[in-house]
């Protein structure tokens, strides 16, 4: 859901591997990027990518809203 918010698929700097899940003071979930995914959003006027997960026994749908500054 976030590589497709920002625009790019699944490739570098966009990688499976500076992205993660956490959660907010409230137990909303909230995307972690790492340094180096944050830089490249920054360059490109996106503030924030918002996440949405809803999920069921064996499904999970997630849906991300990328934000400019």
């Amino acid at each position: 859901a976030f590589a497709k918010a920002v625009g790019t698929g699944i490739r570098e700097p966009v990688s499976l591997r500076f992205i993660g899940v956490a959660h907010d003071g409230l137990g909303k979930p909230v995307f972690a990027c790492a340094p180096e995914l944050a830089a490249w959003l920054a360059a490109r006027g996106i503030a924030r990518v918002h996440l949405s997960l809803s999920d069921e026994r064996e499904q999970v749908v997630a849906f991300a809203l990328a934000e400019a500054e």
